[in-house]
């Protein structure tokens, strides 16, 4: 009897915690009830992951852990403003020295800081970014850390994008905004064939299927790579043209995200280097085919609740008004900015009509011929509310393509811009005359006229530190002067 009296109390009980769920829920929004749901996950969890980082690195327990893992050496990684990976290996022993005091290294030698007049530039080592990697049979027991690029050991370089890129989401969280981006990273396997020249290294198609093993297994080493760095990868899959391949790396904080943009592409030319192939991740390796972009997914959620702020139930693309006016603050400047997103000589010859690149500026819910199109969502995923910018490519410096973004962003949310209607057509069957009736604007076509349109730009200028503006003029300027003066093998076959 006792037995069946507790089994009553217990269902009474539970039918009554249900009703007060039920009765809690018809009286709070769906942005109180995901705020609380993200408050008690951090209460309970004792996962830390890259998202919610619960506790700090310090000197210290960096060089605990190192002892601990038996580290050896430590890869100092630094991007410069061209966008290229530097690293600077250190022992073990070096290694609370570098934490402390941080590192010096010759700065007349890589591009991006003429208007520096002493060439020893300092590194500044960022202690969360330390992370001790796999161990590799017959290699050393290595880990990693990111730095900062200083003029001297207390004052930053102004034109350096890792800390550009800080001080960006800095600004976002004065506001009490937390910015996120979600990349989609295209990119070539490419082999030389018997007369040595570049050619895919296979032909398949979008999504189809390995019809080789050796391949499949190389796909595979290189997904586990990056997992066992800690990027935590979605997916791989082959895309449109030959040889073409796209990773996606789980949404996070840009300054996460950057890094592992260039660590991907590190890793992924080592594996790829092991077998004798090449990954490039060059725009347009090849004629008639579809190039490589690097769509950046990103959205703005409130830094104190969690709560995703580009959502809203009641639009029909669950687009908030704030979200349409960080879209206007980018689409507002994008033309300007064309250089930082596109960044080489060969980004324009993948910007083109025919080959699914944007070259339209303005944005669509579905249509991807579009600049920034709207993934779809249903009106439970109010965390997935975002959009995705579909001209950038992957040699772009991620670091500066994030800080654009956020404070474009930023500037449409102060300014209180708008957008114009979404742009639902294939913009590619449009005539030119089409395009111009509806206001529609074009990128710039050249990496000359991009250059021109930045430093032209009041837009440009009054987001950034002049120094940038002025070195990374330079910088572009130098590499199209040097292609114009090329003589290319193009005009080889076509004019001798």
């Amino acid at each position: 009897m006792s037995a069946i009296f507790e089994l009553l109390f217990q269902l009474l009980f539970y039918t009554l915690i249900a009703n007060y769920i039920f009765y809690f829920l018809q009286r709070i929004s769906m942005k109180k009830f995901f705020s609380l749901m993200i408050a008690l996950f951090m209460m309970t969890s004792n996962v830390i992951t890259p998202l919610n980082k619960l506790s700090l690195q310090t000197s210290v327990s960096i060089m605990d852990q190192a002892a601990q893992e038996k580290v050896e050496f430590v890869h100092v990684y630094f991007t410069a403003l061209s966008g290229n990976f530097h690293d600077i290996i250190i022992p073990i022993s070096k290694l609370e020295s570098a934490l402390d005091n941080g590192l010096k290294y010759d700065g007349s030698s890589i591009p991006g800081c003429s208007n520096i007049f002493a060439s020893d530039m300092h590194l500044a080592i960022d202690l969360q970014s330390f992370f001790v990697n796999p161990k590799i049979k017959n290699q050393p027991k290595t880990a990693r850390i990111f730095a900062d690029v200083y003029q001297d050991e207390v004052t930053p370089y102004p034109a350096d994008p890792r800390y550009m890129l800080k001080q960006a989401i800095e600004q976002a969280a004065a506001q009490d905004y937390k910015f996120f981006v979600g990349p989609e990273i295209e990119f070539f396997l490419v082999e030389k064939n018997s007369n040595g020249e570049l050619v895919p290294w296979d032909h398949g198609n979008y999504c189809g299927v390995e019809m080789q093993q050796k391949h499949e297994s190389i796909k595979f080493e290189m997904m586990q790579v990056l997992l066992d760095n800690g990027i935590n990868l979605e997916k791989l899959h082959h895309e449109v043209s030959p040889g073409q391949h796209e990773i996606v790396i789980q949404y996070n904080d840009p300054l996460t995200i950057a890094d592992h943009i260039m660590l991907a592409k590190h890793l992924i030319k080592q594996v790829a280097g092991n077998y004798g192939i090449i990954a490039t991740f060059m725009p347009k390796p090849f004629f008639g085919v579809n190039g490589s972009g690097m769509h950046l997914h990103f959205s703005l959620a409130e830094k104190s609740t969690g709560w995703n702020v580009f959502f809203d139930e009641n639009d029909s693309a669950f687009l908030s008004p704030l979200a349409h006016n960080f879209l206007a603050g980018v689409l507002n400047r994008i033309q300007d900015a064309t250089v930082i997103v596109n960044s080489c000589v060969n980004s324009f010859k993948r910007l083109v009509i025919g080959y699914e690149a944007p070259v339209y500026v303005c944005w669509a819910k579905k249509n991807r011929s579009a600049l920034i199109r709207i993934p779809q969502i249903n009106a439970s995923q109010p965390y997935a509310a975002r959009a995705e910018i579909r001209c950038a490519d992957a040699l772009c410096n991620p670091y500066l393509a994030c800080t654009f973004l956020l404070k474009a962003g930023l500037e449409g949310i102060k300014n209180n811009e708008q957008v114009k209607p979404a742009v639902e057509e294939n913009l590619f069957k449009l005539t030119l005359t089409q395009i111009q009736d509806r206001g529609i604007t074009a990128l710039p076509s050249s990496l000359q006229q991009a250059i021109t349109m930045f430093e032209q730009s009041s837009n440009m200028h009054a987001m950034f530190d002049p120094i940038f503006m002025a070195e990374y003029a330079k910088l572009k300027q130098s590499q199209a002067t040097q292609f114009a003066r090329i003589v290319t093998d193009w005009e080889l076959e076509n004019y001798v």
